[in-house]
């Protein structure tokens, strides 16, 4: 019985030789989805990153999916957008989902638009996470990050020419822009002194002020101050008052720190 078994094992070694087969293994051109799996489609995502841009309209993060490991069995991911320090502001929370079909050892994207904007802020980042829908499957890396780079530049202040009317008695305020390009939306406040001092005209005509701070919130572009005018009845040219910036907070800088508030004369009665 021995001498017989060995003949057969002899007679199959032979015939698997001559059909180019080697044992325990399918020739390459068979396809992987008629062998029996032993181990699921091993998935796993990427992370993602891109500079966010300015102007109108979005940038896009694309996420790739591999899912080449284990055997090529059908099998489908669920995915959902959840934001981190990203916000509403920056990008469409969403979900969807990507599939393989029986032998497809194609990698997937997932694309994501954020929303383009001038504001200076640190990077910010948000998350694509994956969960399993059908198919056997063994995701490796269930969460990809997406990491939106700042690049709008050091903000800068600016302050705005500005004209007013005398008036004929007591008081009044002349208003002024002081604006910051590329407003912060985090870290410190940003602050700027401002001073008020004599172009043509004099203590007679304004209030001079020197150094008074100016703080505008995370994320706002402008505010308005005021210069104090007197008036009178006197006949006498259009005046000028210097307004200039200085002192700018640490990561801000002075881009047009000087303007002229022009104090219009209105008295049409003289003597």
């Amino acid at each position: 019985m021995n001498g017989h078994r060995h003949h057969r094992r002899l007679a199959l070694a032979g015939a698997i030789a001559l059909s180019g087969l080697t044992l325990g293994a399918l020739p390459a051109s068979a396809d992987v989805t008629a062998q029996t799996c032993e181990f699921p489609r091993v998935i796993s995502i990427g992370d993602a990153r891109a500079y966010e841009g300015t102007g109108a309209g979005t940038t896009t993060l694309v996420f790739t999916l591999n899912g080449n490991g284990g055997c090529y069995t059908a099998a489908s991911v669920h995915y959902d957008i959840a934001a981190g320090t990203a916000g509403d502001t920056d990008l469409t929370a969403g979900s969807g989902t990507v599939s393989w079909g029986s032998g497809d050892s194609a990698l997937k994207t997932i694309s994501v638009p954020v929303n383009r904007d001038a504001l200076d802020e640190a990077n910010e980042t948000f998350s694509v996470i994956l969960s399993p829908v059908s198919g056997w499957t063994d995701l490796a890396d269930n969460t990809g990050t997406g990491t939106i780079l700042d690049d709008d530049g050091t903000p800068t202040w600016n302050i705005d020419d500005t004209t007013c009317w005398e008036g004929n008695s007591g008081t009044h305020s002349c208003a002024f822009t002081i604006s910051l390009s590329n407003p912060k939306q985090s870290g410190s406040l940003p602050t700027v002194l401002v001073s008020a001092s004599n172009g043509t005209a004099g203590s007679a005509d304004y209030t001079a002020f020197s150094n008074q701070l100016v703080a505008l919130q995370l994320g706002q572009p402008t505010i308005t101050w005021n210069v104090t005018i007197k008036g009178d009845t006197l006949c006498e040219a259009n005046e000028t008052v210097k307004l200039t910036l200085s002192s700018p907070s640490a990561g801000t800088a002075l881009a047009d720190s000087q303007a002229i508030a022009t104090i219009e004369e209105d008295d049409i009665f003289c003597s």
